[in-house]
């Protein structure tokens, strides 16, 4: 894609192989919960600055990402983000003290490709209400510990109860 994607009716649905790619200039529309991608789509940042919505869902629950990053330089880099409703506790088996514990519903993934020089980012997700958030002053995001992914690392909050399209972020 390299102009513009407009969700306004339906679910376009893509697969590990079948990647709806975004090229650096394109923009998309932010989707709801009739119309969203179903599965993976990828950004390329050719830019130092940017910031890439990914109108994401699986099945037929609609949970946006947006990415805003920074880089050192303008080399085109990669970001595929996509919702998986498989719970997060299947993933690494160590959960730290500081983490009560993940996720049983569902989790999100990015991956960066390519060699730009990453300076920082922040990444915004949404939660619904099957998505257990029970207690939003407990809500923190886990990552990974990359490059060892075998235990959970705490990255804190900061969040907002209220939102569009979907509870919260």
């Amino acid at each position: 894609l390299s102009n513009h994607l407009s969700l306004t009716s339906g679910k376009l649905n893509t697969t590990s192989l079948n990647v709806l790619t975004c090229l650096s200039g394109a923009t998309t529309s932010s989707g709801s919960t009739n119309s969203f991608v179903n599965g993976p789509m990828v950004h390329t940042v050719a830019t130092t600055a940017a910031t890439k919505y990914f109108p994401v869902g699986k099945d037929g629950t609609f949970r946006p990402l947006e990415l805003q990053v920074s880089h050192s330089d303008n080399s085109a880099v990669t970001y595929e983000g996509e919702v998986f409703n498989i719970p997060a506790n299947t993933l690494p088996p160590c959960i730290p003290p500081t983490l009560a514990s993940v996720s049983n519903v569902r989790y999100a993934r990015f991956t960066r490709i390519g060699p730009g020089q990453f300076l920082s980012g922040s990444i915004t997700m949404h939660y619904g209400n099957d998505d257990g958030v029970s207690d939003l002053n407990s809500l923190v995001i886990a990552q990974e510990n990359y490059p060892s992914p075998s235990c959970w690392m705490n990255l804190g909050q900061d969040i907002t109860g209220t939102g569009s399209p979907v509870l919260g972020w």
